[in-house]
């Protein structure tokens, strides 16, 4: 590439040698432009925001939540109702088995170097699956509508069959008690034995109506079971019972007024989406200090999981707040939450130049992003400058030649390192150079539909859409053509739509536009 009076810089820095990243913090600064629509019809809108400068420019979408990392994907042959991840054995570090649950069957898979299916567990896979847990230190436990069953660690296999023609309807348990209602509200309570090798019902106690939905808390350290059961019921009342077996019919604490719960811990995900909270009494069970929360549109579900070791709670609405494994659709997905105590899942999309100002089209879905750079070169030129520059120094296009000559050099110090722009910046031009683009995008995808250069060293600072009355988007939006062009005495620096007239901003200066050739002050 020639150039005249002016030589661009290039140069390609070696990578730390002495120094570990452990970390880092990722600034939005500076903010040339902020907006905030529902593009993507969710419950809450979304923040877009044009951020950086030069080679660090990008549009970021901000939306509430935490970021997920995909690891897996796996189809599955029809629309799952649930899915479990349980240990062999107590003391087991990781999960043996995936276990999905389906209409009239469930499928069980083993984890190790391969996610595999399996029939040899001992589940039950010709019919859906209500709950599974590990029971005592080695035992597993699948309940389906008609039975419960009581897998241990030898292979043998015990199964408790519902009465007459009644079928189980909900689940409870914490790994050494399990309550189980049946249909037309009737409660009855398991333990594990001392052997940790069977279940032996306890008691049984008749409501007055069906159960939504139920729980029993974990059982406290240094003790061998938990004292309380907490169910919800269709009276839009939530109650606590013990679970002593000489007063299991006490109800020892209560919250009334709340809509039907879709689930239960010691919090309520209710159908109308709010999460409501209360604090149980550990010696009485009385509820007090009640809160709610909003988490979406749907009724959330409400799961018990350890994060980091320390119990936590997955909450699943119509976004999820936290999760591990989780059924979307036909599909099995295994993802990890990286930052915790994020408050906004982040989207970068890089920008070719220092971003000015953009502007939404809410009925097509779509962004007009304009950039601008003074005193740099175009994207073409710059890879055009900078492959010269390699092939003169005899490094090649990675820069990785004459390692040998370089201090302390190695076999893969340097290749190309895709952030060293980023880094160090663009290489610089006459300071009299501009570029600049206009940019069509859509945000679901990241998808860039029309991309612009401008020439003659011209700048965009200011956009708007404009409907006149005699022109239409080319494309339903997602292409740009230049169909006119009128010359100002300066730089326009503020547009925005008038009554069907563009109205301009130059210097000290309104003027009116109409789309025609005459001009309107």
């Amino acid at each position: 590439m020639e150039t005249e009076g002016f030589q661009p810089v290039f140069f390609q820095p070696r990578r730390l040698k002495n120094l570990v990243r452990i970390d880092q913090a990722e600034s939005l600064m500076p903010i040339m432009d902020i907006k905030i629509a529902n593009l993507f019809e969710e419950e809450t809108p979304q923040i877009f925001s044009l951020c950086g400068r030069g080679p660090r420019s990008s549009l970021r979408i901000l939306r509430p939540g935490l970021a997920i990392s995909e690891m897996a994907v796996s189809q599955l042959p029809g629309v799952s109702s649930a899915v479990w991840t349980l240990k062999k054995n107590v003391n087991d570090a990781f999960d043996a088995y995936i276990v999905v649950s389906f209409a009239n069957a469930t499928l069980v898979f083993s984890m190790g170097e391969t996610v595999e299916e399996v029939s040899d567990s001992g589940f039950l896979d010709n019919t859906p699956s209500l709950a599974l847990s590990l029971i005592g230190d080695d035992s597993l436990m699948q309940v389906h509508p008609n039975c419960i069953r009581h897998i241990r660690e030898d292979g043998r296999i015990n199964e408790w069959r519902t009465p007459g023609k009644r079928t189980n309807f909900k689940v409870g348990s914490n790994g050494l008690q399990v309550v189980i209602a049946l249909s037309r509200g009737e409660l009855i309570y398991f333990e594990v034995d001392m052997t940790g090798q069977s279940l032996m019902e306890v008691e049984k106690h008749e409501m007055s109506g069906d159960v939504v939905c139920l729980d029993i808390a974990s059982v406290p350290e240094g003790r061998q079971k938990s004292r309380f059961l907490a169910l919800g019921s269709y009276d839009n009342t939530i109650r606590i019972l013990s679970l002593d077996p000489d007063d299991f019919k006490a109800s020892v604490g209560g919250e009334d007024d709340v809509d039907h719960p879709a689930s239960l811990f010691l919090n309520a995900g209710q159908q109308n989406g709010v999460l409501f909270r209360t604090v149980v009494d550990m010696v009485t069970g009385q509820l007090s200090d009640s809160c709610s929360r909003f988490l979406g549109l749907r009724a959330p579900k409400l799961f018990s999981i350890k994060v980091r070791g320390r119990p936590a709670m997955l909450c699943l609405s119509s976004r999820p707040w936290l999760g591990v494994v989780a059924v979307a659709g036909d599909a099995l997905r295994v993802f990890t939450i990286e930052r915790l105590g994020e408050t906004f899942n982040k989207t970068a999309i890089p920008l070719r130049y220092t971003p000015r100002r953009f502007v939404l089209q809410p009925k097509r879905k779509l962004l007009v992003i304009i950039d601008s750079d003074q005193g740099s070169y175009t994207a073409e030129e710059r890879e055009a400058a900078r492959k010269e520059c390699f092939e003169a120094a005899g490094m090649g296009e990675n820069g990785n030649g004459n390692v040998d000559q370089m201090e302390n050099g190695g076999d893969d110090e340097y290749k190309e390192d895709p952030r060293s722009d980023e880094h160090y910046g663009y290489p610089k031009a006459e300071s009299n150079k501009w570029v600049s683009c206009i940019r069509v995008l859509d945000p679901r995808t990241a998808a860039t539909t029309c991309l612009l250069e401008l020439q003659d060293n011209e700048a965009a600072f200011s956009v708007c859409t404009v409907t006149f009355h005699d022109k239409e988007f080319l494309e339903d939006g997602r292409s740009l053509e230049l169909l006119h062009q009128t010359q100002v005495e300066g730089v326009p620096l503020a547009l925005c739509q008038l009554q069907g007239r563009l109205l301009a901003g130059i210097g000290s200066v309104l003027r009116l536009y109409a789309s025609g050739k005459k001009k309107t002050a």
